[in-house]
């Protein structure tokens, strides 16, 4: 009797049944916990690229030549001096020769400064604040290309990151670059159409809501070369994250990096003793290599299964 009053006292007190079947009490308490706990990860951190790798280049919108128009009467008040074609070719060139510039000075795989040398290229944004400047220079980006998110590089990210992996960029950018990510981030399944001012998004990685995406990146862990002047594959943007890795003991080989480039992104990563995964949307998964979602499936994540629709379309990869 007293042995059935304890069972019900134990019941009662913690939720648990005890069954008794034939004189054999069989006691539901002794579990263990762990057997809820999801496997641990091969990998604490993980690194990306984002052009070609995160973000999918498109074509240019089809009234680029309006909306170029449209931007300088509201951020000049006046029509374009240049038609966007031409000034698409004359940026490239003088990028080039600033690069070219900064070769000769010794630098290797210099990242010139946009913005400069945007305002040499048109005087007119040098009666702008900086951030009319920055605005004027996302707007102009969006003109050249359309941007979208890769299929399951969301779902993937934020299961890594629920996963408490850290997660960091080695990206060859210019200071839109952020906005753009962060917008894609933000609406995954469309392309990158909203305005964000650039100071809101990478100024302190807080700010509006779109900006509030690249939260799940750490921003120790984010190389832009833009900041640096120069850009992968230099070894010394990849051993500027890796020298923050090691502050936080994560090991080389609980690294990984994902780029979409071998010569870029993967080689130099292996010489820092990381482990790589290849984005090859068009291709079959092999080790090693595939899509987000492969990456996904082989560590073990599982994302919604919309997010492992494959894009068809050709991207290039630029980092």
């Amino acid at each position: 009797m007293k042995s059935d009053v304890r069972l019900r006292l134990f019941e009662s007190r913690t939720g648990l049944p005890c069954l008794q079947r034939t004189g054999l009490r069989i006691h539901f308490f002794h579990f263990n916990m762990s057997i809820h706990a999801a496997p641990a990860l091969p990998v604490k951190a993980v690194i990306s690229t984002i052009y070609g790798t995160l973000l999918d280049n498109g074509p240019a919108p089809a009234d680029a030549n309006t909306a170029w128009t449209r931007l300088w009467r509201e951020k000049l008040q006046r029509p374009p001096r240049t038609p966007l074609a031409e000034f698409n070719r004359a940026a490239d060139l003088a990028l080039q020769t600033e690069a070219n510039i900064l070769n000769v000075r010794g630098v290797e795989n210099p990242a010139p400064y946009w913005p400069a040398v945007a305002e040499q290229l048109l005087p007119e944004l040098q009666g702008l604040s900086p951030e009319s400047v920055a605005d004027f220079l996302y707007t102009h980006a969006q003109l050249r290309r359309s941007v979208r998110l890769k299929p399951g590089a969301d779902a993937t990210l934020r299961a890594l990151e629920s996963r408490e992996v850290l997660l960091g960029l080695i990206s060859n950018a210019h200071p839109h670059t952020p906005v753009e990510l962060a917008l894609a981030l933000h609406a995954p399944y469309a392309p990158v159409e909203s305005f964000l001012p650039v100071a809101a998004a990478h100024g302190a990685f807080t700010g509006d809501t779109a900006a509030r995406e690249l939260e799940i990146f750490t921003a120790p862990l984010c190389f832009w070369s833009y900041s640096h002047g120069f850009g992968k594959p230099n070894l010394h943007a990849f051993q500027h994250v890796a020298t923050r890795l090691r502050a936080r003991r994560i090991a080389a080989d609980e690294v990984l990096m994902v780029g979409c480039d071998d010569l870029n992104d993967l080689q130099p990563a292996r010489r820092f003793g990381w482990r790589t995964w290849h984005i090859t949307a068009d291709a079959p998964a092999q080790p090693g290599a595939g899509s987000w979602a492969d990456l996904a499936g082989s560590l073990g994540l599982s994302i919604p299964s919309h997010e492992t629709t494959i894009s068809k379309k050709k991207s290039t990869c630029t980092s």
